[in-house]
């Protein structure tokens, strides 16, 4: 017998198992079921033919499932202030707070962001320099087994360690030590190409073939293993190959030299890195630099850097010792010198040794700059943690609600945090955009291409996140767990105040901010100084109005004659002919042999070749003597050269009366000190004057300086060139001032005083920034108290002083704190230079009194605001 009500249970237990349906959506479709059989048994059909027409239609249920779908898609598509399926609702919450105290308390939002910003950006822009220096030479495959050679020589007078070694050296090692497998030397020169009537100085080196073989120099035609065998090949770089041979394939073609040398291509390379201390356009053999020079002299020849690479086991500490017992088998003069191994990554930035390439950096700097940006840092978060502690007592009441309801202590800090994060992102975002505008302007400053791009390596962004995460931890940390520790029942009381610490982690915020903006104020001062001191320090010879041409084609072949058609110039005031700069570290010997030289001395003198009117050209000042006399092209070359000491040079050989006084220099030619002229700078003023010889040799002249007059540069300028032109048509006009050489020489100083100067002032800034909303916050919640001194008669002067006070205390602290620091921080500095500036306190006192007017002026403002508010608008509802 048929039971409807069995049935319709059957048939709910089996719809049931559908995925798609709910409880409610069955029960629904039930009640629809049982009205359709109601309206069929009324129209006279019985009960089971009734529920089967009810039931039994297609797929009911899963049209309903379609339909349900459908519905529930649209209900879940999001509108922009619902928060993301992702995120939890408790979470999307704290970020709409967030956003609505940002809105709703711009004045202290705008601060906490451009501070963080401000210290963001800073920190980025230092960190890629920073990161570019350390870069230096880590592209090379074998960077970890590559090392440079140096020389430590301690019976020397001036110099105790320098760059170059023996010429003989690199080929020696290879040969004798095991450990060594491959070495080159290497030394920079110029060359002037001709190529299908194009010609042009461009500057290389000459190298041993092991070099490609050594170095990581990426080649994009020929074998480098070969390229450098045949003493007359070259290897270009790519930017050099185009230069001359446009798009075309420039192995086997040859370029030819200024003196009709042809050299045949034999490799291209990737152009060099500039994260790389060796720089060169093209790569010549070493063999054919050495086809002209003496084989005897080998060994006392030291001007070359020798590269080497090391097996895989070779002993580090046991290898110094071999290379050092191996030279002094060649040269047994060498038994008080010593040679060490110089790590290639370590080359950039620890080098300080005499005669090494241009161009190093400074560990130094680098450690400088570091401490900057975590210092600046520092100073952004420490602002957002003394704002959020100060505005503490406004959101107490936030705090002891939400636990009254049941928030834990670590729903707070997520909240808090939360906060910090959302801030610090904000923060970052602006910072991008402001070093994006920066970079063009920091790149041309520091004189290195910087990029920060989605195509920038992982590295760089990884760095991004690491400071996003830091400074959110940083700056969210101490606020978060602080306001999240107000007990609830105190709070809804109203017995928390801000005055309840006496405002003493506050002021240990200022404090601790104007101590490191006062110590970044002593220290830029100290280096400002420093470097106006070396700049302005006299020479001992005049380097204005001086032009330096180098001696190349038809000139070269005939010096004097062009120095004596330059001088037919009125605007010419004088010329000479030289090897030596004294911008550059030019020659050195330790060979030298005076008359009544004590035994066993060795002293370490640099060397330049002048002309007679050396010393007149540059007005170099005469001590005792004559200066060189003219050199006769009929005397041989072992007749007794003139040779002119400096006062360093005569003090370090202990001569009282040097004049008539016999000397040899390396060569052994016999010579006769005729002259001492004062001592004048050589390098810059940062490094001693050291003991000069200064003789006549024509075959070592490479330059030509002329003295022009300065009432006509631009016309003398011309007229140059067109003699230029007459005499060596070949070759293209180029000239150097040489006040501008010497503005070079202290271009690393100027610019780390630059950068301290700006890195500086934006520290400040964030200081003030911070100062400036602290100070407006905390008068704010003064009003009250304010209104009801100035109704009992307290003036404007005394309400500022009130509020002021507090916070240049705070800064008089800080510059009592920040002095000690400055002071051993600034010896230590000064310490690196032979020359430098008193430490006076006249630096200490202007850098108080600088911090304490921009204090004054930053609280000033906001103090007087206070102190000038109409006491009945506060105090109307007491």
């Amino acid at each position: 017998m048929f039971n409807l009500e069995e049935e319709i249970k059957k048939w709910r237990k089996n719809i049931c198992q559908n995925p798609h349906l709910t409880e409610e959506d069955v029960t629904e479709l039930e009640s629809h079921i049982r009205e359709e059989i109601t309206k069929l048994v009324d129209e006279g059909i019985d009960a089971e033919a009734a529920f089967k027409a009810a039931a039994g239609k297609p797929d009911l249920e899963d049209v309903l499932a379609d339909e349900y779908r459908k519905f529930r898609k649209l209900a879940h598509v999001r509108s922009f202030w619902q928060p993301f399926r992702f995120m939890p609702s408790l979470t999307w919450n704290y970020m709409k707070i967030a956003l609505r105290k940002i809105r709703r308390h711009k004045g202290y939002s705008i601060i906490n962001i451009l501070g963080l910003s401000l210290g963001i950006a800073c920190a980025i822009l230092i960190f890629l320099w920073i990161d570019n220096e350390m870069s230096f030479d880590r592209f090379h495959a074998k960077a970890d087994k590559i090392y440079r050679a140096v020389t430590e020589q301690r019976d020397t007078g001036v110099f105790d360690h320098y760059a170059v070694t023996p010429r003989a050296m690199g080929r020696t090692l290879k040969e004798e030590v095991p450990e060594i497998v491959r070495a080159s030397r290497f030394m920079d020169t110029k060359k002037q190409f001709n190529h299908n009537g194009f010609a042009a100085v461009e500057t290389g080196a000459y190298v041993d073939p092991d070099f490609l073989r050594i170095f990581s120099f990426p080649h994009l035609h020929g074998d480098p293993n070969s390229a450098l065998n045949d003493p007359q090949s070259v290897v270009l770089t790519a930017s050099l190959a185009r230069k001359y041979f446009r798009d075309e394939n420039p192995i086997g073609r040859s370029m030819t030299t200024m003196n009709k040398m042809d050299l045949r291509v034999t490799g291209v390379v990737r152009d060099v890195p500039p994260q790389s201390h060796l720089r060169f356009d093209y790569l010549v053999p070493f063999q054919l630099f050495e086809r002209r020079l003496p084989v005897e002299n080998q060994w006392n020849d030291v001007s070359y850097y020798t590269y080497i690479e090391l097996g895989d086991r070779a002993s580090f500490n046991s290898l110094e010792e071999k290379i050092t017992a191996s030279v002094r088998r060649h040269k047994p003069a060498a038994e008080k010198t010593e040679y060490h191994l110089q790590p290639l990554k370590r080359i950039h930035l620890y080098s300080d040794y005499k005669f090494d390439l241009a161009g190093h950096g400074d560990i130094a700097q680098v450690l400088i700059f570091s401490a900057v940006a975590l210092f600046i840092l520092i100073i952004a978060c420490l602002n957002f943690v003394s704002l959020s502690t100060a505005r503490s007592y406004s959101r107490s009441r936030e705090v002891g609600i939400r636990k009254a309801v049941g928030a834990g202590r670590s729903e707070l800090v997520r909240q808090f945090i939360g906060e910090s994060v959302l801030l610090t992102l904000i923060a970052f975002a602006l910072a991008l955009t402001a070093i994006e505008l920066a970079l063009p302007s920091f790149s041309a400053f520091t004189g290195n291409l910087f990029q920060l791009a989605f195509r920038s390596g992982h590295q760089v962004w990884l760095g991004l996140l690491a400071i996003v995460v830091f400074v959110s931890l940083a700056s969210g940390l101490y606020p978060a767990l602080f306001l999240s520790a107000f007990p609830a029942v105190f709070v809804l009381k109203s017995d928390i105040r801000t005055g309840s610490r006496k405002g003493g982690f506050r002021r240990s915020i200022v404090i601790f901010q104007f101590t490191i903006s006062v110590f970044l104020i002593i220290g830029t001062l100290i280096i400002s100084r420093q470097v106006r001191y070396l700049r302005n320090r006299p020479l001992g010879y005049d380097p204005d109005h001086l032009i330096i041409l180098p001696l190349e084609g038809s000139i070269a072949r005939n010096p004097q004659a062009a120095k004596t058609e330059f001088l037919r110039n009125p605007a010419v005031l004088g010329a000479c002919l030289l090897d030596i700069l004294p911008i550059h570290e030019g020659n050195g010997t330790n060979d030298e042999i005076w008359e009544s030289m004590p035994e066993g001395l060795k002293l370490q003198m640099r060397i330049g070749f002048v002309d007679e009117d050396y010393m007149e050209t540059f007005r170099i000042q005469l001590a005792a003597g004559r200066f060189i006399g003219v050199l006769r092209q009929t005397e041989s070359q072992d007749h007794i050269e003139d040779i002119v000491l400096n006062e360093s040079a005569v003090r370090a050989m202990g001569l009282e009366n040097p004049i008539g006084k016999r000397f040899s220099r390396w060569e052994g030619r016999p010579g006769s000190i005729v002259g001492v002229v004062k001592d004048f700078q050589l390098l810059s003023a940062q490094h001693p004057v050291e003991p000069l010889i200064l003789t006549n040799d024509p075959t070592r002249f490479s330059k030509i300086c002329l003295r022009i007059n300065p009432d006509r540069v631009p016309e003398t300028i011309k007229s140059l060139e067109a003699t230029w032109k007459k005499l060596n048509p070949e070759y293209p006009f180029h000239f150097t001032f040489y006040d501008q050489a010497v503005d070079a020489l202290y271009h690393g100083e100027q610019r780390l005083g630059k950068l301290c100067w700006a890195m500086t002032a934006i520290a400040f800034v964030i200081a003030c920034l911070g100062l400036f909303g602290l100070v407006s916050y905390l008068a704010e919640q003064r009003t009250k108290e304010i209104g009801i001194r100035k109704v009992l008669g307290a003036s404007i002067p005394g309400i500022f002083i009130l509020i002021s006070k507090e916070f240049l205390q705070c800064v008089g602290i800080a510059n009592l704190l920040a002095w000690p620091a400055a002071y051993f921080f600034s010896r230590s500095w000064l310490q690196n230079f032979a020359h430098r500036t008193p430490l006076g306190i006249d630096v200490f006192f202007l850098s108080a009194g600088l911090s304490l007017i921009i204090a004054l002026i930053t609280v000033g403002g906001q103090a007087l605001r206070a102190a000038r508010v109409n006491p009945v608008q506060h105090l109307r509802y007491e």
